[in-house]
């Protein structure tokens, strides 16, 4: 039981790092180089080889599986992950303990954290020299300079600084979630495993360790609201990434005036909902979120 419990950890729950790394960026190599990605074989064959190489024995356990999307959230880019589903077969009677309904929770917050990651991805992967040609190019032409409503290197400069803001906000959510949340998490549930008595108790330990990463991974029905801001933010930083690889004539000055509009919107809302309920003390694990946002708010 204690190892397909780690089983499940290291791959919904990513602790499995290298493993899950490999899977993900090629998958997130595919967007961003606007290939098709979404075919059952190619999902499965990336996943059982980047499973292979560390843990044989559970690459034929683990499977993934595409979901339908409503069409209705296409419509924004961290959305189309949402298709995938991992599937790990647990042998009777470990099911008892590891039920279907106890894999679609883990399957809720293996989409939350791929979301983060790719998010995080498509930040880390942008590259400041993407604007040397250009810059080269406008100030070999002061015809095509003189058309613009800002210089050039402000541009450029302006598109830098919301890069660093938007990579704070992003690295501040994917610490807080994997070490806050879920390794701390993680280690009181496998203390409290090694103390059960018997199945029953065994079963409830679970249920409640899957119910408090639900719930701190905002991802209750309840705290929807903190988790649609979120979304926003994460949108917007997938909107960015591929703005910047487009090259500088492909976005316009108002489009930068956007970016930084929505996300100085998005920034203040989340910084202001998360440090009211932790002065409330409805959210005490929320603290360290809060602060680090706001720690990034005033350097905006």
């Amino acid at each position: 039981l204690l190892e397909y419990l780690q089983a499940m950890r290291n791959y919904f729950l990513q602790e499995a790092g290298d493993t899950m790394y490999d899977f993900y960026t090629a998958i997130f190599d595919k967007v961003q180089e606007k290939e098709s990605w979404q075919q059952p074989s190619f999902l499965n064959v990336l996943l059982q080889e980047a499973v292979g190489q560390r843990y044989p024995e559970d690459s034929r356990r683990l499977s993934v599986f595409l979901e339908p999307l409503d069409p209705s959230r296409k419509k924004h880019p961290v959305n189309n992950l949402e298709v995938l589903t991992l599937s790990y077969k647990v042998p009777w009677p470990v099911d008892i303990v590891i039920s279907s309904e106890c894999q679609k929770i883990y399957n809720q917050v293996f989409l939350l954290l791929l979301q983060i990651k790719w998010a995080k991805y498509s930040l880390d992967t942008l590259r400041f020299s993407d604007f040397a040609e250009v810059t080269k190019k406008l100030e070999g032409s002061p015809v095509e300079e003189a058309k613009l409503k800002q210089p050039i290197n402000q541009q450029i400069h302006r598109m830098c600084l919301l890069r660093v803001k938007l990579m704070h906000f992003v690295n501040s959510l994917h610490n807080y979630i994997m070490t806050r949340i879920l390794h701390s998490t993680g280690l009181e549930f496998q203390h409290q495993v090694q103390e059960a008595k018997d199945l029953d108790q065994l079963i409830k330990i679970h249920y409640r360790y899957l119910a408090t990463i639900h719930d701190r991974c905002l991802l209750r029905e309840k705290v929807s609201f903190v988790k649609e801001a979120i979304m926003k933010v994460l949108n917007l930083v997938l909107i960015f990434s591929d703005r910047w690889q487009a090259g500088f004539g492909a976005w316009k000055i108002e489009s930068i005036d956007k970016m930084e509009s929505d996300f100085k919107n998005c920034h203040m809302f989340l910084v202001t909902i998360l440090n009211k309920a932790v002065c409330r003390g409805s959210f005490p694990h929320l603290e360290s979120l809060a602060l680090s946002l706001m720690a990034g708010f005033e350097q905006c």
